[in-house]
């Protein structure tokens, strides 16, 4: 029986990456963007790290992105968090493509994925970056 599906993996491995120096760019992007909101940069980057890891903790009964948000707003008791999920949006949508400069192409990553693809095999990328960021890569490097 082939395969249905491949699954490939996309941080450091589709796209190759210094992880310190991507995160820390990531960081002062996002910062940058949602920050003016009424958050301080470090306490920021603590709760994402925090929501984060109980997203990676999920059990599956609830939506990363739920249990990621739910996380947020405890940690930071802030009263507004759909307008920080809107800044949030936003930023992927536009100031994340400049964490571009902190990754590299990998040519054999096109080839495997499109490989994949013309062998009728759906491809699934796994990551816990929002769907947003998904979509950005996915537009950038394939």
């Amino acid at each position: 029986m082939g395969y249905k599906a491949i699954f490939f993996d996309l941080d450091g491995t589709l796209l190759p990456m210094d992880q310190d120096a991507f995160t820390n760019g990531y960081f002062k992007e996002l910062c940058a963007a949602v920050c003016p909101l009424g958050i301080d940069p470090k306490t920021m980057v603590d709760v994402v790290w925090a929501a984060t890891g109980s997203m990676v903790k999920n059990d599956g009964a609830r939506t990363n992105e739920a249990v990621f948000w739910d996380r947020f707003a405890a940690l930071t008791r802030m009263d507004n968090i759909s307008a920080l999920q809107s800044a949030c949006d936003r930023f992927y949508g536009n100031e994340f493509h400049r964490a571009r400069v902190f990754t590299r192409p990998n040519p054999l990553a096109v080839e495997a994925v499109k490989l994949a693809r013309e062998k009728g095999r759906q491809v699934v990328l796994a990551t816990i970056m929002r769907s947003m960021a998904m979509k950005c890569f996915i537009l950038l490097w394939c």
